[in-house]
């Protein structure tokens, strides 16, 4: 089993997935690889645990969102190791989860902002989301035109554990409004960093 886990995990994590949530998502997905439960059911068992954080977000209880929302990360790895260790990974799955994540993060991003009650906060909203969203996007279209995007644009940043993360600690510690300027920053330079790669060739 461990040797099946240690295969499904995947190629593309980021250091917050690959040193802290791949940790605990395998010890959750051995115990759901005989379980009734699907990777698409997963995937939306982490949708629900990130759509409660944002609701305790814009609640402003940022401490507990905080947790809720590195938990929804956490779970987010097991549907594809789940998916994986049964051979039952698919171009369907990866759309389906792909299309909650981006629905996640948007309310993540929305209700951390809210919650936080500042000017900065509500400020910082609209670029954390727009870097949130052109990471993912730039590098779907980068595939779709181009083929496999290279790792150094995949690295620190241009990751979804490490956006999450962020805006986790932005919770825990209090400290919203630089969580989400922090995640703009973060999501709009890598966008920018791919595009001039383009136009440089």
């Amino acid at each position: 089993e461990e040797m099946v886990l240690g295969w499904a995990a995947s190629g593309n994590d980021g250091p917050v997935s690959r040193h802290i949530n791949r940790r605990i998502s395998r010890r959750i997905t051995r115990r759901l690889l005989d379980a009734p439960l699907s990777p698409d059911q997963v995937s939306l068992l982490s949708f629900a645990l990130a759509a409660l954080g944002a609701g305790l977000l814009a609640a402003g209880r940022l401490r507990l969102g905080g947790a809720l929302v590195q938990l929804a990360s956490i779970v987010d790895g097991c549907d594809g190791e789940l998916a994986r260790a049964r051979l039952e990974s698919s171009p369907r799955g990866a759309v389906f989860d792909a299309t909650l994540d981006r629905w996640a993060d948007a309310l993540i991003i929305s209700g951390l902002a809210l919650g936080a009650g500042t000017r900065l906060a509500a400020a910082a909203g609209y670029p954390a989301l727009a870097g949130a969203l052109l990471v993912s996007y730039t590098r779907a279209r980068w595939e779709a035109a181009l083929g496999r995007m290279p790792s150094r644009f995949t690295g620190l940043g241009a990751t979804r554990d490490v956006r999450l993360a962020v805006l986790a600690l932005g919770g825990l510690l209090g400290a919203p409004g630089a969580a989400l300027l922090a995640t703009g920053a973060l999501g709009n330079a890598e966008a920018l960093r791919r595009l001039l790669a383009l136009k440089r060739g």
